[in-house]
């Protein structure tokens, strides 16, 4: 009697238990929202959450397709999308209208482009490029690029190719000679003239698709001289647009190599010669610009 009793104590409490409710699958945002850039989207309860598989309407438009959380990058058209979180037979949906943000000065003419690119701003005016050839991507990259930070870049690369004195003045010479000694192979050829050569065909296509793009932009600052940038207008040389040489694919790649440089342990790794030359404790003797500390 007292097994039958347990039993059926069991079976009830099994019941019970059964009948308890589901969580609900909920996300943040839902319903109908207006888009004008990327958008995070949270599913919850905990318990769900790391069960949901997410897919939207628009192949491409989601960071990923599993997971508690994903951005939604909206596409350039404006077409509604639907973004649809599902766990163990629930779902929940949130549909976007993407705001159209044309904004003006932004019209970008082609640097030898493939395609159609259409580049969208998001509320923190940052660009958003979509292009259906990676390179064309690349080109209008190096074209907003230059507009946004031609100065920089220009700065940072004459840094790197030891030629800072050529914008700056005297001041600079010796931290050439330094770099210039520096980022020189055995042979006394320039490392980015020997990793450009070294560059296989789809790579060097990209670097130089971003140079069509900044030199495009190049090319429409000199018919537009008063939008130079006004950074030029604080240095003692006289700069005009015509002064500034076409970037290439040995500029990026000089960059490149003067971040590495700025990352790795100050020469340590590269040699005595190296370390005794810029070790970080003779850094502010050494004349070095505040870029190469």
């Amino acid at each position: 009697m007292r097994y039958r009793m347990l039993a059926a104590v069991s079976l009830l409490i099994a019941s019970c238990a059964g009948s308890e409710p589901q969580p609900k699958l909920t996300i943040n945002p839902s319903g109908n929202q207006t888009a004008t850039g990327p958008v995070a989207i949270t599913a919850s309860p905990v318990d769900l959450a790391n069960d949901v598989t997410w897919s939207s309407t628009v192949p491409g438009t989601l960071s990923g397709d599993k997971g508690p959380s994903v951005v939604y990058h909206p596409p350039p058209s404006t077409q509604p999308v639907t973004v649809t979180a599902s766990a163990r037979g629930q779902t929940a949906t949130v549909t976007f209208t993407t705001q159209s943000t044309t904004l003006p000065g932004h019209t970008i003419p082609s640097p030898g482009l493939t395609g159609n690119v259409d580049v969208t701003y998001d509320q923190y005016d940052i660009p958003h490029i979509f292009c259906a050839n990676q390179n064309d991507c690349y080109a209008v990259q190096g074209y907003i690029q230059a507009q946004d930070r031609l100065f920089q870049m220009d700065l940072f690369r004459r840094t790197a190719e030891g030629r800072l004195a050529e914008l700056v003045g005297a001041v600079e010479v010796e931290q050439d000679k330094q770099l210039l000694t520096l980022f020189v192979t055995r042979d006394g050829m320039r490392i980015q003239d020997k990793l450009v050569a070294a560059l296989d065909t789809a790579t060097k296509g990209k670097l130089d698709a971003f140079a069509s793009g900044v030199n495009a932009y190049l090319a429409f600052l000199k018919q537009n001289p008063t939008l130079m940038p006004q950074e030029y207008a604080q240095i003692s040389a006289a700069i005009t647009p015509n002064d500034i040489p076409d970037w290439s694919a040995a500029d990026t790649l000089a960059l490149g190599r003067l971040q590495q440089f700025q990352l790795s342990e100050r020469g340590s790794a590269s040699g005595p010669r190296t370390n005794q030359r810029l070790h970080p404790s003779r850094a502010a003797d050494s004349g070095l610009h505040p870029c190469c500390r």
